[in-house]
C-alpha cells in the first residue's frame, strides 16, 4: 500500500518586481540595492501552535545588483526572500530601493523608501508567496501595485533565499 504525504512550506516567500514608468522610458535606471526593513526576522515554530515571532526588528538586503529597470511589461524580480509568517501593521515594513538614473549626459543616484501596503495583505501566511510590484520613478517616488498572494508551489523556483 502507498502512503501519500503532503508537505507545506512553514515560511512565506516574498518577491519584489521592480520596473520604471513609461514616462521614464528614455532614461536608464539601474537598481543597486534593495532592502526590506521592519519585519520580525526570528521566531519559534511548534507543530501544535505554529509560529511565535520574536520582537526583534529585522532587515533583509539584496545588494550589488546593478539591474537595469525595464518598463512594466517585463519587470525585474528580486525575490526568494523567506520570512517568518506574521501579521503586518501599517507603516511597519518598508521597501527601500537605491538606484542610479541618467538625465541628459549625467548620472545621479537616489534612495527611496515606502511602507508596504497592508490594506490588501496584512499577513504573511505560511505557504504563501507574496509578490509586491513596485514602480520606481525619477520623480522621487515608489508606487506599489496591489500585492499578489498565491500558494507557494513547485512552479515557483529559483531566486535568492535570505533568512537569518
Amino acid at each position: 500500500s502507498t502512503v501519500h504525504f503532503e508537505f507545506g512550506h512553514a515560511l512565506t516567500k516574498i518577491n519584489i518586481n521592480l520596473f520604471k514608468p513609461a514616462a521614464n522610458s528614455s532614461h536608464t535606471m539601474k537598481v543597486q540595492n534593495v532592502y526590506l526593513w521592519g519585519f520580525k526576522g526570528k521566531g519559534t515554530y511548534r507543530f501544535s501552535t505554529g509560529w511565535k515571532c520574536d520582537d526583534e526588528v529585522s532587515a533583509v538586503s539584496v545588494t550589488g545588483l546593478d539591474l537595469e529597470l525595464p518598463d512594466n511589461s517585463k519587470p525585474v524580480t528580486v525575490g526568494g526572500i523567506l520570512a517568518v509568517p506574521q501579521k503586518l501593521a501599517a507603516d511597519q515594513v518598508y521597501l527601500i530601493v537605491e538606484y542610479t538614473y541618467t538625465h541628459g549626459t549625467s548620472t545621479s543616484s537616489n534612495t527611496l523608501a515606502t511602507p508596504l501596503p497592508v490594506d490588501i495583505v496584512s499577513e504573511w501566511a505560511a505557504g504563501n508567496a507574496v509578490t509586491y510590484s513596485a514602480e520606481i520613478s525619477m520623480e522621487q517616488d515608489i508606487k506599489i501595485d496591489t500585492p499578489k498572494v498565491e500558494p507557494w508551489g513547485t512552479e515557483q523556483v529559483g531566486g535568492t533565499i535570505i533568512i537569518r
